[in-house]
């Protein structure tokens, strides 16, 4: 069999110290196989890309002004030139053999878009880490008893994609600027291509999640980005029946957003989503046909429909 080759992506916004964290375990990974490592920096001015040449002047940076998650991704994904793709954030650190679980899925399954694994996200708890399969809290040396699931979103913070794919697709689309929603945006899109995505359980990365967002946005900027980037993907994904429940409803998220408290973020959301929703509902043409429809893809994709169906209805 053929060596695989592997072009792994890291977008990074002053966050220096995170890479200097992220990539010394990465890099002896990587060691096993063709590969190039792709940093973008997203308009970093804290000395990433001098402290970069220094310490991995191998690496291949890409530079270019500031303009969020998916713009960043999209400019190393243009440049990938592996068989496969490895996508991580600067806050994720691999655990050793997850690399190689990940190469062994997509070799083994031609069907399969992209595979994930296991976020486990530090608690504060001695060594206890959240498990993103379960949501349970559990020993830094858990292995989780479920080892493969599906999944909706594209693991874009750790994972491994086909890179011909990846590239047929798009990448991730930047009406989702700056962040969240761009990831569901894509899986969505593989699923009714008829690709599937799946996350191995034995496959564990360690999340300091949020560690960048956190760093520049306040909390009603993030919930606002969220609510925002909800709409546009239910206005340029849905079929006409989910789209129209999905309007129909409006005003009883309305109602609910002003009980729970959330209200404030949820319009600012709704309001930042309008001036694009021209382009959201352009998106919908033009696409490859349809593989899967709406449910077709809830059904194959999760485990749980309702955690999206509650979330857009």
């Amino acid at each position: 069999m053929v060596r695989p080759t592997i072009s792994a992506i890291i977008p990074s916004y002053n966050g220096k110290d995170l890479l200097a964290a992220c990539l010394p375990q990465l890099w002896g990974e990587l060691e096993q196989y063709g590969h190039q490592l792709i940093i973008v920096d997203d308009g970093s001015r804290d000395g990433t890309d001098r402290w970069l040449a220094q310490e991995y002047p191998r690496a291949r940076l890409v530079r270019g002004p500031h303009r969020g998650f998916a713009t960043a991704v999209n400019r190393g994904i243009r440049e990938a030139r592996g068989n496969y793709t490895l996508l991580l954030n600067n806050d994720m650190l691999l655990y050793p053999g997850t690399l190689g679980r990940l190469v062994a899925r997509l070799q083994g399954d031609r069907t399969l878009f992209a595979a994930g694994g296991c976020y486990l996200t530090p608690t504060g708890q001695g060594n206890k880490q959240r498990c993103s399969f379960c949501g349970g809290v559990h020993a830094d040396n858990y292995r989780h008893e479920q080892a493969t699931r599906t999944g909706l979103d594209a693991p874009a913070g750790g994972g491994l994609f086909r890179t011909d794919l990846l590239q047929w697709l798009g990448g991730f689309d930047e009406l989702y600027r700056p962040f969240y929603w761009e990831d569901i945006d894509l899986g969505w899109n593989a699923w009714r291509a008829g690709y599937r995505i799946i996350f191995d359980g034995y496959a564990r990365m360690r999340h300091e999640h949020g560690a960048t967002i956190h760093r520049y946005h306040r909390p009603i900027e993030y919930q606002a980005a969220n609510w925002r980037n909800l709409y546009l993907f239910a206005w340029k994904n849905l079929g006409a029946g989910m789209l129209a429940r999905h309007l129909a409803g409006l005003p009883v998220r309305a109602v609910r957003a002003r009980y729970a408290g959330y209200a404030r973020s949820w319009l600012y959301g709704l309001a930042a989503a309008l001036p694009a929703l021209p382009r959201a509902l352009c998106a919908r043409w033009g696409r490859p046909a349809a593989a899967l429809d709406d449910r077709g893809i809830l059904g194959s994709a999760m485990v749980n429909q309702e955690q999206l169906l509650k979330q857009v209805f």
